[in-house]
């Protein structure tokens, strides 16, 4: 399985690498240097699957990213993490708001639905958060202008697989190959984080696109 890793240049970009290589992937990362990739059709033909990783502020402030997501979505299996669940929603129409806390390095129950990524995980599920800015779904917070300019694909309907409290914890569009979590699957505070990564590796081997 290779797999296309964007480094939105965050400190927890080669524990995540690593945990995919400890998975059974072979990792080419791609950095994002703040504009669009030239060769990236050639490197998304190249690769199985692809996953966006986490990094700083907003999805807004990458609009190469949303472009690239808004393209290749449901062509080839997607993981997004942290920044990159918020930029998978961000493109399919949600808004990014604060969270109700911010929460760097802290832990958390999440409550799933046993599905996709959750699988055969224990009921509650501990994860480990960096984050300040959360997903909120389109009913539940008004669209702003800026964000409809980046809604590319509301043919892609997410699905919430896990939460904590009211905060949106993981998304899901199987039909679509879309997986996403808020936290961080590579953190020692996530103990069944591996788990998640393997079974995503199996879903993105088993994904067949609508158009094949």
């Amino acid at each position: 399985m290779r797999v296309l890793f964007i480094d939105n240049l965050d400190s927890f970009t080669f524990n995540l690498v690593h945990c995919l290589e400890v998975g059974g992937a072979e990792v080419e990362v791609l950095r994002n240097e703040g504009e669009d990739w030239p060769g990236l059709g050639e490197k998304m033909a190249d690769c199985d699957a692809w996953a966006v990783g986490p990094g700083p502020g907003r999805p807004q402030d990458y609009p190469h990213l949303l472009r690239a997501i808004a393209q290749w979505m449901g062509k080839k299996p997607l993981l997004g993490i942290c920044l990159g669940q918020q930029a998978i929603a961000e493109v399919c129409g949600w808004h990014i708001a604060h969270a109700e806390k911010p929460m760097h390095g802290k832990p958390s129950i999440i409550q799933h639905n046993a599905q996709g990524l959750f699988e055969q995980l224990s009921e509650s599920v501990s994860v480990g958060r960096y984050h300040s800015l959360v997903v909120k779904e389109p009913q539940d917070f008004p669209v702003d202008a800026g964000s409809q300019l980046f809604a590319h694909r509301p043919d892609i309907l997410l699905q919430i697989d896990a939460r904590c409290e009211d905060e949106v914890m993981a998304l899901s569009a199987p039909a679509a190959g879309v997986w996403a979590v808020q936290f961080h699957p590579e953190s020692v505070l996530t103990p069944e984080g591996q788990a998640m990564i393997n079974r995503w590796l199996q879903l993105a081997k088993a994904y067949r696109p609508s158009h094949e």
